[in-house]
């Protein structure tokens, strides 16, 4: 990978504290959670579907995938610590409108489903991230939370 994703650090102190004070009762059940191998990279992979239970939430459950690719002091360390790479998905909309174009220009997510905004002509949330700030949403935000507080406890999957 010659360009580096954001940092966990970089991705969780962006967030705006109204999206990280939305974050109440998560329920979370991790489907997969290994390292995978690609030619040329060698990452761990999580996905999961986080739900969440408060007045700002629809309750529905969204798909929430990470991959960690290490940090730069130890690059094969794929254990979820503030300083690794880490590229995010979300399904929600929030993400997909919000957070999915200025993430991928930082090599932190890609584009699914993006198409132009037939008034302006851009795929860049103009009105609702007009200054393209990077940060999560709540449902990659409680499942980072979770991952890190395990990594700390218990061991890393392996291969």
């Amino acid at each position: 990978m010659a360009l580096k994703p954001l940092t966990i650090r970089q991705l969780r102190t962006g967030t705006p504290e109204p999206i990280r004070g939305r974050i109440a009762s998560p329920v979370v059940k991790i489907i997969q959670n290994r390292i995978r191998k690609e030619p040329g990279a060698r990452y761990r992979y999580t996905y999961a579907q986080v739900r969440l239970w408060n007045e700002h939430s629809s309750g529905r459950p969204y798909s929430c995938i990470i991959k960690n690719y290490g940090s730069t002091r130890e690059p094969t360390n794929y254990r979820y610590t503030p300083d690794s790479h880490v590229w995010v998905h979300c399904s929600c909309p929030h993400f997909k409108f919000n957070l999915e174009v200025v993430l991928t220009l930082a090599k932190s997510s890609s584009i699914y489903d993006a198409k132009p905004n037939p008034r302006t002509g851009s795929i860049l949330p103009l009105i609702r991230n007009p200054r393209g700030q990077r940060f999560i949403c709540k449902h990659l935000f409680a499942l980072l939370l979770l991952v890190e507080g395990r990594d700390r406890k218990g061991a890393v999957p392996t291969i």
